[in-house]
């Protein structure tokens, strides 16, 4: 079963974004409001730290500071690897298409992108195991807007493929 979602997730293939036309040099792909979102990004909110690369992922593991769900706890990476960065450590999500992903964080508590560069921006919860990355941004009402205008950008417009229906 492992192999076969494998198999499917690599033909999984996000088509052109706007960030990648902006990346390319279309200055019209993307707003001015995402060009301040992507200068946050990868300075001030620190996110590329960790959503590096084209596929914007480190692939690695990180307690990002998500409350824990008093009705189903779950320790992470670190009910496998007994290590206390791994305690609440979750693999970095690649970014292509977030867009069209919610729920996010690996739980689902967050409902929208908002919500998730709200946590970031509070700094999540401090606890032993949050990753030293992660602390309380500072963020103005307008440049949470603009880092959620470039999250966007890394959505492309092809059509999302509807599952068949079984007989």
């Amino acid at each position: 079963v492992g192999r076969a979602i494998a198999s499917f997730e690599r033909t999984i293939v996000t088509g052109r974004t706007p960030f990648d036309r902006w990346a390319d040099g279309d200055s019209t792909a993307v707003s001015a409001e995402a060009r301040q979102g992507f200068a946050l990004f990868t300075g001030k909110a620190g996110c590329a730290n960790c959503h590096a690369g084209w596929r914007f992922t480190d692939d690695s593991f990180h307690d990002i500071g998500v409350p824990v769900a008093a009705s189903a706890p779950d320790s992470g990476r670190g009910t496998i690897v007994p290590l206390e960065t791994m305690h609440f450590a979750f693999k970095t999500p690649g970014l292509r298409n977030v867009a069209r992903r919610a729920l996010y964080l690996h739980d689902g508590s967050a409902a929208t992108l908002d919500d998730v560069v709200a946590l970031y921006d509070r700094g999540g919860v401090a606890r032993p195991s949050r990753s030293p990355l992660i602390r309380p941004l500072g963020l103005t009402v307008a440049e949470r807007r603009a880092l959620v205008a470039f999250l966007h950008t890394l959505t492309s417009a092809d059509t999302v493929a509807a599952p068949r229906a079984l007989p």
